[in-house]
């Protein structure tokens, strides 16, 4: 006999006796019950209802309503009916049953930490521990606590769950290692989900975003397309495409990241981030006045963002346009004081402009704010070496900065031993100079830079420094 069979059994053998004692509590409570797990919970609340009226204090009667009412997602009434069933004295393994159900309708609620305390209780029982780990799981986990929840998830996994609850269990445990940036194990359980069901579009997304963050670039953008061709929630829909623009532009897919970004901008005209992401791509392409009219977007939609100002600025440099540049770059420090790359591009402004003193200022302050960046170091010390006018240069400061790049960094980046060539020189050392400027050559790979690195070698080799040389007139008033 099916599991169905001996429900309907059980009905008609309910009813038959209520035929005789319609007033009967037990027969109503079970017959109830039956209705329940026959998922017709509009009869069972019925018999519910005319057991109710004989014996209030009926505990069963209160846990079976409970059950039905909590499966038709009316939650607050099921938690009265479930608070009454302990009221009066519901034991054993029904407590442990109702305390399950009554978790579940205060997590359905929001009501996280009386979620918790019940399944607490529930699971000191030793029923349905898989079910009441996975249901306190996913309380923790909504709670934004995804260490308990992870380890509840994991019990659950391994005192076994049938396959709809697997999917949803190592799919929540997924996004919590997600959120605890544990993403090689976010990945696995993604895989297992997909594994499971090869169409799942949230999981693809996932595993997208996790991917993303370990670098996989890539396999992240493969993700996101499945995600969207297999019909991602509309409300994922933007972050999605966002997404994947951000992995596009760190493989250097500069126009598909903009084709991307356009459609985030389609799907959502106020999307706060987007027009600065397609900005930075526009200026990766060369295309600056474009960049600059999306940046100008994002200062519309959000005034006080350094970022924009910074990267304005930085467009201005490339267009050669220092006044409108240093303007956007001191906008930028004002909203952000501490912002080393702000100081840092307001710096070039100034260089460019013939500006020493107040570019030497710039590059001092962000080295201050960044003391430990090799960048920080490397852009003071060519500036210390290459500056136009000897009033500023400093050969034996610049050497002592190059010279900590090199030690935390190595000797193969062809532009920093490049530099360490031009500080020994400008101290007088040329056979130094020499040395680490053949070595600099030969790293290199860019044959203008070559170039060059081979006109400072000659200068070397005949005792002569080379330095910029000074901006002309109209770059001055630029």
């Amino acid at each position: 006999m099916s599991d169905r069979e001996r429900l309907e059994q059980i009905i008609s053998e309910m009813t038959e006796t209520l035929s005789e004692s319609p007033d009967e509590v037990e027969p109503l409570v079970r017959r109830a019950s039956a209705w329940c797990q026959l998922g017709s919970y509009e009869n069972a609340i019925a018999d519910c209802d005319l057991a109710l009226r004989a014996e209030p204090g009926d505990a069963k009667a209160h846990y079976v309503r409970g059950v039905a009412l909590g499966e038709t997602k009316a939650h607050e009434d099921a938690i009265l009916d479930f608070d009454e069933a302990v009221a009066y004295g519901l034991e054993g393994e029904g407590l442990d049953h109702c305390l399950y159900r009554r978790g579940r309708c205060h997590s359905a609620l929001g009501d996280y930490e009386k979620a918790i305390a019940d399944f607490n209780q529930a699971i000191k029982g030793g029923q349905c521990r898989a079910a009441i780990h996975l249901a306190r799981g996913l309380a923790f986990a909504r709670n934004e606590d995804p260490l308990n929840a992870i380890a509840d998830l994991s019990d659950a996994i391994l005192l076994g769950l049938d396959e709809q609850n697997l999917q949803i269990c190592y799919f929540s445990r997924g996004r919590c290692y997600y959120e605890t940036r544990a993403y090689d194990e976010a990945i696995d359980d993604f895989d297992q989900v997909l594994n499971r069901d090869g169409k799942d579009a949230d999981a693809y997304y996932m595993r997208g975003l996790a991917l993303a963050q370990s670098g996989e670039h890539r396999d992240a953008i493969e993700d996101f397309a499945a995600a969207i061709a297999y019909g991602i929630k509309e409300e994922f829909l933007v972050g999605c495409y966002y997404n994947r623009s951000k992995s596009y532009h760190s493989e250097r897919d500069f126009s598909k990241a903009i084709d991307d970004l356009n459609e985030v901008m389609r799907l959502d005209t106020t999307h706060l981030h987007a027009p600065m992401r397609r900005g930075l791509a526009k200026a990766e392409l060369g295309q600056y006045q474009q960049a600059i009219a999306d940046y100008d977007l994002a200062i519309l939609r959000k005034p006080d963002s350094a970022d924009a100002f910074h990267n304005r600025g930085n467009e201005w440099i490339q267009l050669g346009k220092f006044r409108k540049a240093i303007a956007d770059l001191t906008t930028a420090i004002r909203i952000d004081p501490e912002s080393a790359v702000s100081f840092n591009s307001r710096g070039i402004a100034w260089n460019r402009k013939g500006c020493y003193w107040k570019a030497l200022a710039d590059y001092e302050r962000a080295l201050e704010l960044d003391p430990d960046s090799t960048l920080r170091r490397s852009v003071l010390a060519s500036f210390l070496v290459n500056c136009p006018s000897r009033r500023y240069r400093d050969g034996k400061r610049a050497l002592q900065l190059i010279t900590e790049v090199c030690e935390l960094k190595g000797y193969g980046d062809a532009a920093i031993v490049n530099c360490l060539a031009a500080a020994h020189a400008e101290t007088g050392d040329f056979a130094s100079a020499i040395t680490f400027q053949e070595r600099a050559i030969s790293l290199s790979e860019d044959e203008e830079e070559i170039e060059d690195m081979q006109f400072s070698l000659q200068g070397y080799q005949a005792g002569v420094v080379y330095v910029s040389p000074s901006p002309p007139w109209r770059q001055r008033f630029a």
